[in-house]
């Protein structure tokens, strides 16, 4: 994808390559409709399991596939930060429940 152009070029620091994860983000949000999912072609409006002859080489199953899985990673990690975000929330919550003084109950 990076060859294509699609994608970022990694940056080399010291022995590593390293891409920017924001512009990472940036580049799956410029990804065209052209560029869908092929995954998505093939199962749209289709019950039952895939026919033979669908036109879709290995290749493209595979970017496909390769598509799902980092989708579904990047679920994964925005659900960890909103949690750990709710979590963090609710310490705060806590700490100045707990630091403020008691009320007086007429």
């Amino acid at each position: 994808m990076v060859q294509a152009g699609w994608m970022p070029r990694p940056k080399r620091v010291f022995s590593r390559l390293i891409w920017d994860r924001l512009q990472l983000d940036a580049a799956f949000t410029d990804l065209s409709e052209q560029q869908a999912n092929p995954l998505d072609r093939i199962f749209a409006n289709r019950p039952g399991p895939k026919p033979a002859g669908d036109g879709l080489s290995p290749a493209e199953l595979s970017r496909a596939a390769l598509e799902q899985a980092r989708e579904a990673l990047r679920r994964q990690e925005e659900q960890r930060i909103e949690y750990e975000w709710e979590a963090r929330h609710e310490a705060r919550k806590a700490a100045r429940a707990k630091a403020r003084p008691p009320r007086n109950k007429r």
